[in-house]
């Protein structure tokens, strides 16, 4: 029984707001880190425009490249949770 009043739950949730609140938690701190990680290589850019990047700066400029990266393909993926997503595989 309380199986399903959770499944129901889930269903009415994902039904009225089209994803689960945890799903929109994670695309939304996601996104958030991919607008942090741009700025940044904004700023690395820059820096390198001027001088010669430090190998940690570097190093930080990679991290960031695959974070946001990763970002992306987990926005992509949330995206294809969402109900009245057409573009499922």
């Amino acid at each position: 029984m309380d199986v399903s009043c959770r499944v129901v739950s889930k269903s009415r949730e994902i039904y009225k707001n089209g994803a689960l609140p945890e799903h929109r938690d994670s695309e939304t701190i996601t996104l958030d880190l991919q607008q942090v990680n741009s700025r940044l290589l904004v700023f690395l850019h820059q820096a390198d425009k001027e001088s010669e990047l430090s190998e940690e700066d570097k190093d930080l400029r990679t991290l960031c490249l695959s974070c946001n990266k990763i970002a992306g393909e987990l926005v992509a993926r949330l995206d294809l949770l969402k109900v009245g997503n057409r573009n499922r595989n």
